[in-house]
Parts: structure tokens; C-alpha cells; sequence
């Protein structure tokens, strides 16, 4: 009985399994995908704050002459 049971389990891994890592592996691809537009929304968003701070401190410097 027992040695069905085991069987049956090695079985329904054989389904499970593939399924659970092709899931995971859909993740992780996801998960880099969104890593890596995070650094690039991060790096557009300082590349932004850089230029206007910039831009603003010029026009700050003119006001003042």
C-alpha cells in the first residue's frame, strides 16, 4: 500500500514539476525585466532632477546679476 502511494506521488510530480518550473522560471524573467527598468526609470528620473536643478540654478544665477 505504501509502496502505491509513493507510486502515486512520483507520479503527480511528474505533472507538477515541469509546470513549476516553467512558472518560476517565468518569474525570474519578470522579475529581471522589471529590475532592469527599474534602473533605467531610476536613471532617467536623477538624469532629470540633474538637468533641472541645473537649469534652475542658471536661471537663479541670472535673476541675481
Amino acid at each position: 500500500n505504501i509502496k502505491n502511494i509513493f507510486k502515486d506521488v512520483r507520479e503527480i510530480d511528474k505533472t507538477i514539476i515541469p509546470a513549476i518550473k516553467t512558472e518560476s522560471n517565468n518569474i525570474r524573467e519578470k522579475l529581471k525585466k522589471h529590475k532592469e527598468s527599474s534602473k533605467v526609470n531610476q536613471k532617467y528620473g536623477f538624469d532629470m532632477m540633474e538637468k533641472t536643478t541645473k537649469d534652475n540654478f542658471g536661471i537663479f544665477f541670472d535673476q541675481k546679476q
